[in-house]
């Protein structure tokens, strides 16, 4: 080489600098007054990702100031990347200045190839970057691209004119057991392709893992984009054969305003308004509110206070009375819990939905089950006749396969019957969950505990749990009786539900009795046992030993309660 100092700057210049093409300017300059070279063009192509995230070509020309280059390549070279791309680049020498010799060109491409060299680590360096901010599997942004995304909105002062969007995609886990693992992930890249064409220029959307999304889209788009997420068709490979895919999703919308400083909030309440919207509210979309904040504030606050109530014993146990409305005898009684949380009494309506989500219940019903027992122990130490109390169980419990063994573990640890103790559960739609409690049921049976299914009727499967499970109990849901005028169809109804309950030797029971034209009603229909505010709301364990020691109501005194 003519000049080897030339060289080493060149090379000097291409180490300062992680971005080579920010760099071919200053090396244009060392290599005037060698080579006279006035323009370098380059040109590169890249693979296209799954999502077409990534441009096919992009192109570059750098020039140096005050000098005009030929309009014609003076020489160039392609070489073929290492991730299956091309790299061209074209030299441009200064007008009127003498074309290059044999060994200007020798040496022009060693040059280029320390260009190359540094290119092509820049390349390694920008796509080792771009990967930190791009999910993997579907060629989205993942979290860390939509926070950058969305900084750069905050920072540009636009992001009052977008709306956050959070969204879970519904039932994905059945499409996973349908068509297996890798077809569902290249169902999942065909609805990232569909979200991209949905959106415009300006707007964006990641996935934040699993089958969660977040977007940002413009205000004056909000229907489209709710009706766009709730119906998205794609397709499916399933024996050879494309079969079509209909995939909607549950949104939580957080609407943005100039006081947004940060993307935490845009993340963060847009995904609380989904997570109500679809485990609280069942809801397809939810905005969020401050109201809603402080809902889940709340929650949070039950959550992170149930543990230490649980150990203070702060729960307590109440028992509504069964009553046989021939002789008004209470034949039974069900098992009730309320929080009495520093002298004010908390309602199961506020804290068993949030920790029935949770699964902490799971923990409430076996301390429901253990004072239950202790309770019957006392009274039978007293020497009263003790009836059977019902405990509620969650669904929870199912995927505990030892459940009937630790109910029945605490029932010996007190030393109570079987025949003392029934549990209650509740219908369920879901085949999987209906095949373990089927399973519990029987375990339930074979060892002489009877099992009651609670709120019947309000279910989907109803007649099908009166077909196939080993049921004791039906307690008929207070919905067929809260008519003020019962019609023919309720009768025809109710009465068919009783009259195969029994010939299935199974009892019934009525919840939610409130007056005496419900009882006589229920006369009617030969549904005799009775639970409800008529004879007695849930009293506490005192006021129930009470009941037990009458072992009876009497008519009169029931009429001036309900008064």
């Amino acid at each position: 080489m003519r000049d080897g100092k030339v060289f080493a700057q060149v090379i000097k210049i291409l180490s300062s600098d992680e971005n080579t093409l920010k760099c071919a300017e200053d090396v244009l300059a060392c290599l005037w007054d060698s080579y006279h070279i006035a323009k370098i063009s380059v040109k590169f192509a890249v693979g296209i990702t799954p999502t077409r995230l990534e441009s096919v070509e992009e192109k570059g020309e750098f020039a140096l100031p005050n000098q005009k280059p030929e309009e014609t390549i003076s020489f160039e070279k392609t070489i073929i990347t290492g991730e299956g791309g091309v790299i061209e680049i074209g030299l441009h020498k200064g007008c009127g200045y003498s074309d290059w010799t044999t060994e200007d060109k020798e040496e022009i491409d060693m040059i280029l190839d320390v260009f190359f060299f540094h290119f092509g680590k820049f390349r390694m360096i920008n796509r080792v970057k771009k990967s930190i901010m791009i999910d993997s599997r579907t060629g989205l942004p993942n979290i860390q691209g939509f926070i950058a995304d969305a900084e750069k909105i905050i920072n540009e002062k636009e992001i009052q004119t977008y709306n956050a969007y959070c969204f879970n995609l519904k039932r994905f886990g059945l499409i996973n057991k349908k068509f297996g693992n890798n077809e569902a992930d290249r169902i999942l890249i065909r609805y990232a392709e569909a979200l991209i064409d949905f959106m415009n220029e300006d707007e964006c959307v990641a996935r934040l893992g699993g089958d969660n999304f977040i977007a940002l889209i413009k205000q004056d788009r909000t229907d489209e984009f709710l009706r766009f997420v709730s119906e998205v068709k794609v397709h499916a490979t399933l024996a050879g054969r494309q079969v079509p895919v209909t995939i909607s999703a549950g949104v939580g919308i957080y609407v943005l305003d100039e006081t947004v400083e940060h993307y935490d909030q845009v993340i963060s309440r847009s995904a609380m308004a989904m997570n109500v919207a679809k485990n609280v509210l069942k809801k397809p979309y939810l905005y969020y509110s401050q109201e809603l904040n402080e809902r889940v504030d709340m929650e949070k606050k039950i959550l992170a206070d149930f543990r230490q109530a649980l150990k203070n014993r702060e729960f307590q146990v109440y028992y509504q009375p069964k009553v046989e409305t021939d002789a008004y005898e209470i034949v039974g009684a069900e098992a009730l819990v309320r929080w009495v949380k520093n002298d004010e009494l908390v309602l199961p309506g506020v804290f068993i939905p949030t920790i029935e989500r949770d699964g902490s219940i799971c923990d409430l019903d076996f301390y429901v089950l253990e004072q239950v027992c202790s309770d019957i122990k006392e009274w039978q130490e007293k020497g009263l006749t003790v009836r059977r109390v019902s405990v509620n169980f969650s669904r929870k419990h199912l995927s505990n396969p030892s459940l009937a063994e630790d109910i029945m573990d605490v029932l010996r640890r007190y030393g109570i019957g079987a025949d003392y103790i029934e549990i209650e559960v509740t219908e369920t739609v879901d085949e999987e969950e209906q095949g373990l409690l089927s399973e519990f049921m029987k375990k339930m049976k074979a060892n002489h505990i009877a099992v009651a299914i609670d709120d019947f009727g309000t279910g989907y499967s109803s007649l099908n749990i009166l077909r196939t499970f080993p049921v004791d109990v039906l307690k008929i849901d207070k919905s067929f009786i809260d008519n003020q005028e019962h019609t023919e169809n309720d009768q025809v109804v109710l009465s068919n539900i009783v009259r195969m309950a029994k010939q299935l030797n199974m009892d019934v029971v009525s919840e939610g009795v409130e007056n005496w034209e419900q009882v006589e009603f229920l006369h009617d229909m030969d549904c005799n046992i009775v639970q409800g505010f008529l004879f007695d709301k849930p009293i506490k364990k005192e006021d129930f030993e009470q009941r037990l020691q009458n072992k009876r109501y009497d008519e009169t005194q029931v009429v001036d309660y309900v008064e």
